[in-house]
């Protein structure tokens, strides 16, 4: 699969970026974490938190294909 494709699946998840009590953010991916993959990562910024939540989906997803396993169904609409 290219890199292309991959990030086209990524971009294709819901992603939430959620406020923390210490004022930065944290990332949660529903469809991720119920095929039991959870993406742990989040940004001083929404904007640091959205771009490290999209390299990190994409990271498992590559993951994911790599091993055989079924992806999300978010990532294949």
């Amino acid at each position: 699969m290219s890199e292309v494709d991959v990030k086209t699946l990524a971009r294709g998840l819901e992603i939430r970026i959620v406020p923390t009590s210490e004022g930065d953010y944290e990332v949660q991916v529903p469809e991720l974490e119920a095929v039991g993959c959870h993406v742990i990562t989040g940004g001083e910024t929404h904007e640091e938190a959205l771009a490290n939540a999209l390299e990190s989906v994409e990271c498992a997803i590559q993951g994911r294909l790599a091993d055989g396993l079924p992806l999300p169904l978010g990532a294949v609409r």
